[in-house]
């Protein structure tokens, strides 16, 4: 799976921006004004992409990074809502099924092992693990005040 980075976002929107000056006037107004002014002030400047209106647009060559920002797009402006809920039951089952490829790569399992375990109760190189506690701040501050008053009847 391509990973998605935010450094190449300025080019998408570049992109985006070509392939939406291809459709209707009344579909680019449903986007917000903030949205197109986001997407305008972060292109890149140095980045040109022209549309080849012969060719479909997984013909074009556009980057993972426009598709993302045009299916949110579509997400969000375009779809209805019975559209909406079948993009959710989709991105779902693919997030589940994501999820049980990396449990079926890495059981749990390996991280159980017998030698941590017996790393865990016997270090020879003398250190040992020390269980942190988070100190609740008015427990702190009573601990304080005790030591204080001890220290002032001792004396």
């Amino acid at each position: 799976m391509e990973i998605v980075k935010k450094e190449k976002f300025p080019r998408a929107f570049v992109e985006v921006e070509e392939i939406l000056n291809h459709m209707s006037k009344e579909d680019k107004e449903q986007i917000p004004e903030e949205f197109r002014n986001m997407m305008m002030k972060n292109k890149a400047s140095n980045y040109n992409f022209q549309l080849d209106d012969e060719k479909d647009l997984e013909e074009q060559g556009v980057m993972r990074e426009t598709k993302i920002i045009l299916a949110y797009i579509f997400t969000n402006y375009w779809s209805t809502e019975r559209q909406k809920e079948l993009i959710k039951q989709k991105f779902l089952r693919e997030f589940f099924e994501m999820d049980e490829e990396k449990r079926e790569k890495y059981p749990i399992e390996v991280f159980k092992s017998e030698k941590l375990k017996e790393n865990k109760e016997d270090n020879n190189d003398g250190t040992q693990l020390v269980k942190y506690e988070e100190v609740n701040l008015i427990r702190k501050f009573l601990h304080k005040i005790k030591k204080s008053l001890i220290h002032f009847f001792k004396d």
